[in-house]
């Protein structure tokens, strides 16, 4: 039997029947697709999370680094201003004795 032959709502039947299918067949690949998109944008955001999570160890690291540096630097400095007002006030020492005997003792 030709499709000429077949009763038209059958064709029509035939046809809806076919694009319903077509339809469900299209709606599977995108939900697939949305699927895969999906978890790739969570592999990208797992990735993206993981190198700024280096980053910023990476920065932290540098920062504590800097900051021991000029800790280091600060106590150095201080032990050089210790040692000279130490050998400035030895140099005094025996001045410092008078003025305070003078102080004690006026003449």
């Amino acid at each position: 039997m030709d499709q000429t032959d077949e009763p038209p709502l059958k064709i029509i039947r035939d046809k809806e029947r076919e694009l319903a299918q077509r339809l469900r067949d299209a709606e599977l690949k995108a939900r697939e697709k949305l699927a895969a998109a999906r978890a790739r944008a969570a592999e990208i955001k797992i990735e993206a999370e993981r190198s700024g999570q280096v980053d910023a160890e990476e920065f932290f690291r540098e920062g504590i680094a800097r900051v021991e540096k000029a800790a280091a630097a600060i106590g150095e400095a201080a032990s050089r201003d210790a040692e000279q007002l130490l050998r400035i006030g030895e140099k005094q020492l025996d001045r410092a004795a008078q003025i305070v005997v003078g102080f004690i003792f006026p003449k």
